[in-house]
């Protein structure tokens, strides 16, 4: 993953848990870190995972909204979708040595594309905010309106690259922390002012680790900071994935304008 790094939205794990069981007639997980030996079985498709809760998640029903999409389009088209959730970056050595036929939730960049074949579409749309007390307003337009808030980020995380560009100037007040939940501990306390993260990750967070009384204190702003759209990578070790990603890629074009696309992305939506 770290070969990625400047282009890729998130590289670290989420504390955030939602809990339920799993339970997918077409995906099944494998949580160990050795990997089994790579299955002769064509109508199986292995994918690296990891938690980005609540899109993917080894304890989510089905692994999460995105991890049920992804497994849908393959068992309209005939495979059956195994995952297996790793540390991102193991994940991401994994598919691209080809012990896993590939891996979800990553970005789409020109340097993943040196390795991987990248689905058309992106399996879900996602956006960062600005969370913030709801006792201290606050809306922006440019990142001008910034200035001198004490924003909150964690370590590991690059937002976006506009964002990027301004953790270094000296007019914008950053506080680094190890983990989310630390900065909204900190935004509770009134000890930063604004943190940008992901908007359904975030409230998937507050909802798993803090009490009502005080996630109810918190909102976000409208006006995102950015987006991140995930997508399917298939190694290209493997002759038959060009056109593997082919026929997923046709078939997730009819699936996304299906109810059952809307219902599974829906229940990703928090708000």
């Amino acid at each position: 993953m770290k070969r990625l790094a400047i282009n890729i939205l998130f590289i670290l794990f989420f504390a955030g848990c939602v809990s339920s069981s799993p339970a997918s007639s077409t995906a099944t997980v494998n949580e160990k870190i050795e990997t089994p030996a790579k299955p002769v079985n064509k109508s199986i498709v292995r994918l690296t995972n990891g938690d980005w809760i609540p899109y993917t998640g080894s304890d989510l029903t089905g692994y999460g909204c995105d991890s049920r999409v992804v497994a849908e389009v393959f068992s309209r088209i005939g495979y059956t979708v195994e995952y297996g959730f790793f540390p991102w970056a193991r994940g991401f050595r994994l598919a691209e040595t080809g012990e896993w036929d590939g891996m979800i939730e990553w970005a789409d960049t020109a340097e993943a594309r040196n390795a991987f074949h990248v689905s058309q579409y992106p399996i879900s749309k996602q956006e960062y905010v600005f969370f913030h007390r709801k006792d201290h307003a606050f809306q922006w337009q440019t990142l001008d309106d910034l200035a001198g808030k004490e924003i909150g980020i964690t370590t590991g995380y690059l937002y976006s690259d506009n964002f990027l560009n301004v953790i270094n100037d000296k007019k914008y007040h950053f506080q680094e922390a190890s983990t989310d939940e630390a900065n909204f501990e900190k935004l509770l306390a009134g000890r930063i002012e604004i943190f940008p993260m992901e908007r359904n990750v975030g409230l998937a967070l507050l909802k798993a680790k803090f009490p009502p009384d005080q996630t109810s204190q918190l909102t976000f702003a409208q006006k995102p900071l950015s987006t991140f759209e995930p997508h399917v990578f298939l190694s290209k070790i493997d002759p038959d994935h060009q056109n593997l990603i082919r026929e997923y890629d046709m078939e997730f074009e009819k699936f996304l304008k299906t109810q059952a696309y809307q219902g599974i992305a829906d229940q990703c939506n928090l708000q």
